[in-house]
This record gives C-alpha cells, sequence and structure tokens, in this order.
C-alpha cells in the first residue's frame, strides 16, 4: 500500500528526535530519510519552506551514498530522487516516501510531532487512509516543554546572540503563543483516541525516555509487535538538544499560567503518577 502502519504523532521538544534515529537503527522498522514529513497537516499544500527541507535532507542522504563509490546504493539514490521530485504535498508523493521496499513483518512509520495538532477532519482522513494504523505519543510536561520550545525559537531567531532582557523574551513568547499550539493534548489525544480507539495510541512520558530509555522503546517494540533488539547504537544519545537559555521569571510565570489547564486535564485523564513522570 505504500503507506505508514504507524505514526509518532508527537510532541514537539518531547524527543521525537531522539525516538526517530534510533528506531532507524530497528530491522523490523522503516522511516523515510526525511523526519516530520508533515502530510496530514500541509497536504494540498505548495509549502516552499517545506519543500526546501525535504530537499537538503534528501540531498545529504545522496552525498553520504555516493561518497561510499562503488559501493553507493544507486537504486536508494534514485528512490530519494523521486521522493524530492514532487511539487506538492499530495498523497502521490506520500506514498512515494513510502515506495522503498521492505521485508515481510517490517513496520513503516511517520514521526510528525505536528499531528497533535491538526483538525479534526484531518485525524478523519488519516482513519480513512490508514485504517486501524499505530499511533505513539509523548507526552512532556506542558511547561517545561512550552519552555523548551521558546529556547528553540530564541535560537532559531536570534542566533547567538539570543534575546538581550526581558521585554524581548515576553515578545517572543507571545509570538510563539499567537502563531503556534503545540502541546495541545487536552485537544489531541480525545480527538485521535475518537476516530483511531483508545487501544491504538501508545501515550509514554518524556521523563521514562530519559530515565530508562530501552525500557521505553521497549514498550514501543511490543506496541509495534516486532522483535526487542538488543543494543541501539544512538540508546543515550543527545539529538537536537535545545541550549539552555537562562528564561526570566516573568516568562515563565506566563508559560505556567498558560499551561496550568494542561496539566489539569494530564493529571485527570493519566493520573498524578503517570504526570510525574513526563518531567
Amino acid at each position: 500500500m505504500n503507506l505508514p502502519d504507524f505514526l509518532c504523532i508527537g510532541a514537539q521538544k518531547a524527543g521525537t528526535s531522539w525516538l526517530y534515529k534510533v528506531l532507524q537503527e530497528h530491522p523490523q522498522i522503516f522511516m523515510p530519510p526525511i523526519k516530520e514529513l508533515h502530510f496530514f497537516d500541509r497536504i494540498g499544500t505548495d509549502d516552499l519552506k517545506l519543500r526546501h527541507r525535504h530537499q537538503q535532507l534528501a540531498r545529504k542522504a545522496v552525498a553520504r551514498e555516493e561518497r561510499k563509490g562503488d559501493a553507493a546504493n544507486r537504486n536508494l539514490i534514485r528512490y530519494l530522487e523521486r521522493v524530492v521530485a514532487h511539487d506538492k504535498v499530495s498523497l502521490d508523493w506520500y506514498r512515494e516516501a513510502f515506495s522503498w521496499p521492505v521485508a515481510e513483518g517490517v513496520r513503516k512509520g511517520d514521526i510528525t510531532p505536528g499531528y497533535l495538532e491538526i483538525s479534526e477532519a484531518e485525524v478523519v482522513y488519516a482513519r480513512e487512509l490508514l485504517g486501524a494504523a499505530k499511533l505513539i505519543l509523548i507526552v512532556r510536561r506542558p511547561l517545561d516543554r512550552e519552555l523548551s520550545q521558546i529556547r528553540m525559537l530564541a535560537q532559531r531567531d536570534y542566533g547567538t546572540k539570543v534575546p538581550t532582557n526581558d521585554g524581548e523574551w515576553m515578545r517572543l513568547y507571545r509570538r510563539m503563543r499567537k502563531h503556534e499550539d503545540r502541546g495541545a493534548y487536552s485537544q489531541g489525544i480525545p480527538l485521535w483516541q475518537s476516530h483511531f480507539g483508545k487501544e491504538n495510541l501508545l501515550i509514554l512520558p518524556y521523563g521514562e525516555m530519559r530515565a530508562d530509555p530501552r525500557g521505553f522503546l521497549a514498550k514501543i517494540e511490543d506496541f509495534l509487535g516486532i522483535e526487542r533488539l538488543e543494543t541501539y547504537q544512538y540508546l543515550t544519545a543527545e539529538v537536537h538538544a535545545t541550549q539552555k537559555l537562562e528564561i526570566p521569571e516573568g516568562v515563565v510565570a506566563r508559560a505556567t499560567q498558560k499551561t496550568a489547564a494542561e496539566d489539569a486535564y494530564l493529571k485527570s485523564a493519566l493520573g498524578e503518577a503517570f504526570f510525574e513522570r513526563t518531567r
């Protein structure tokens, strides 16, 4: 069918880059060499920025392969060239991304943390297209996730200078809240569960990934119905770490206020013990 068997729907700044890296090592898992395909949240769009990013990642993969000389996998190179040849986020393009031939029993996956916040119509479409696919969600304490996100934006927007005073930090935070709605667990979890079923959504606490990464992966392996891999090369690697910038107390207080409702939802829906393991 050239479609994924599972999606990791989020959350942003909750270890999905690490998960993508380690799951690529498993012989019973295939994921396109382009993380964050953004199909279900941008289908039908001509997103030039997204397409440019995909092309950059594909070109890097092609360059890595070509450096092998005569040992280069020409089929892989042609596959990558086909993936980036499409000019829109379309179903044909998405199928192309999963067109790499795999052995029986191999699970195909799409890790795009932005899927947590998509609309009901988009979730319905995902259900119609994928059937009862497996879903994975990593829950990070809302305040910690929010602060990590603003640090990421500060690095991206300010480079090595970063915000220099409380006012710049607050303006950056307000802009983030205005244009992005990340980490909306109270909306995303019930929505995805209502269309895919609770049994098809594996919800894992971020803190468990940090404290026991092997046990964390074992739960995913069991959920996907694949063998447990004894060793992972990148098990304890830190992937795309955000610089530990000091955020002013006023911004932290505002973020604490804004995330309080999400805290309450998680405690109610998943329990106090689970919530404590999201740190």
